[in-house]
């Protein structure tokens, strides 16, 4: 007969205390809003300042924009060239086709669309921890205090982030990296000259937040953040109808072991790149923007060398754009090869790096993917069965699957559902496009891309297989535990 899996027993907690008054519990909550955005806008200060960030444009707008971004926010990136007075002798071709004589003849455009996960994982944890965990000492709040303790949350943040959205605005000194493909083809002679006063005047664009975006995803993210806290929370108070509902009681066990062990690992490797950042900060180096890319971009690259291990394809591409026409316009936007003379590779890519393809001492990052998810899997299966009451004996004879089989059917859920949208937030793409006259001249696009494919049925079958083998360590680690103790038969004397 198998032996009957007890969950873990409650860790004792101190007499509840009565619960605030809702004007307190709405302070609460603005309150842990503040903190996440605060611990949210330091950790993408210091990894700006180690990006060196500071040569390139005003700390304080740049790390707005990070903050919005974080949220869920794009950037827009315009023109910052507003033209200077005609000379007085007049206006030479040069001076009226780059934009000297007036307006800018010469626009730039373009957008930043990256979920920074590091920033949005550290502002989840600190807005749940500030708005369940101190209910945990208190008395189980009634509906009313804890609505005003989610609007207190709500309203700070549609206080917050337009301001938020508002600073995140300024001119962007563009590196010389990014204009080294603008003119690839110019003429020598007028051409270059040209190409010059382009240059120039391409040097500094405008970035603005999209104030609509940041404030309606912002909301999302804290309503997101709030409702998945109401089925993960453990060891809180929250009103009767919420604890004691169904998704709750069916799916908390395997929920918070996910997003815990998810958190844990996700904070460890920000941890050891925040160590590293600081560490390399004096020297300003490589290691020091590798270092602070890393801090931005761990948890992005964790879901896509997880996904890489459940068969979907990650790319990381950067492409170049044709001018459209011919003769000197041409020449100007020319970045591109040629495959023959007349002919051009419009829109091909100049770069694209399949990453599930890569080796690592000599192992495929597909294969080192899918072992560490399976180890991951694992481990949330076993914390997920330590963590879920055990049946009766009425319950079991009465339950259509097994404790084993329903805990890997759950897992295996989560697993999908995560495979299915995750992609889409560690997806990230920028691109810049230059014209003049209303003529395109091209630009250049660099995106961090992965496609589901058939990830989440992959990801369903290891879920499944997971969950059921954890759960069953975790009966076989119950039941020999409890073998020790059995008192030995006594024999007769």
């Amino acid at each position: 007969m198998p032996a009957t899996v007890r969950s873990a027993p409650e860790r004792p907690q101190a007499p509840a205390r009565n619960p605030a008054s809702p004007l307190r519990n709405a302070a609460e909550g603005a309150g842990a809003l503040l903190a996440a955005v605060a611990v949210m806008a330091a950790t993408g200060q210091l990894a700006l300042a180690a990006l060196g960030a500071a040569e390139l444009g005003p700390s304080a707008a740049l790390t707005a924009a990070l903050t919005s971004m974080a949220v869920g926010g794009r950037l827009t990136l315009s023109s910052a060239t507003t033209g200077a007075p005609a000379p007085e002798g007049g206006a030479s071709l040069l001076d009226l086709l780059a934009g000297s004589t007036g307006g800018p003849v010469l626009t730039v455009e373009g957008t930043v669309s990256f979920l920074p996960l590091t920033l949005t994982l550290l502002g989840t944890v600190v807005l749940g921890l500030g708005f369940f965990r101190p209910l945990r000492r208190r008395a189980r709040p009634t509906r009313a205090v804890f609505l005003a303790r989610a609007l207190g949350a709500l309203g700070a943040a549609a206080l917050l982030f337009p301001a938020v959205a508002h600073l995140a605005r300024g001119e962007l000194r563009l590196p010389p990296s990014a204009l080294g493909t603008f003119g690839g083809g110019a003429a020598p002679q007028a051409g270059g000259a040209l190409l010059d006063r382009f240059k120039e005047g391409l040097s500094t664009v405008r970035f603005e937040a999209d104030a609509g975006s940041v404030v309606f995803l912002g909301l999302v993210w804290v309503v997101a953040v709030l409702g998945l806290g109401c089925v993960v929370a453990r060891r809180t108070h929250m009103p009767q109808a919420v604890e004691a509902s169904r998704p709750r009681r069916k799916w908390n066990p395997v929920a918070s072991a996910v997003t815990g062990l998810g958190a844990a690992v996700c904070l460890l490797g920000a941890a050891l790149a925040t160590l590293t950042t600081t560490a390399t900060l004096t020297g300003r180096g490589e290691a020091a923007k590798a270092a602070g890319g890393l801090l931005l971009t761990a948890p992005n690259l964790l879901v896509a060398l997880f996904g890489s291990g459940l068969g979907s394809s990650w790319q990381a591409e950067r492409h170049r754009q044709r001018a459209q026409g011919g003769g000197l316009f041409q020449g100007l936007g020319g970045g591109l090869d040629t495959t023959a003379a007349g002919q051009s590779t419009t829109g091909a890519a100049e770069r694209t790096v399949d990453l599930g393809g890569l080796t690592v001492a000599g192992l495929p990052v597909w294969l080192i993917g899918l072992a560490l998810l399976l180890s991951f899997l694992l481990a949330a299966g076993y914390l997920a069965a330590a963590r879920t009451p055990s049946r009766t004996a009425r319950q079991e004879t009465e339950a259509l699957l097994s404790r084993h089989l329903e805990l890997g059917l759950r897992l295996g859920a989560l697993v999908c559902l995560a495979a299915l949208v995750l992609p889409a937030l560690a997806h990230g793409s920028a691109g810049l496009g230059f014209s003049v006259l209303g003529m395109d001249l091209g630009g250049v696009t660099a995106a961090l891309d992965g496609g589901s494919g058939l990830a989440p049925l992959t990801g369903l079958l290891l879920g499944l297989f997971a969950g059921y083998t954890g759960s069953r360590l975790r009966a076989l680690r119950v039941a020999t535990r409890e073998g020790t103790r059995l008192p030995a038969p006594s024999t007769p004397g």
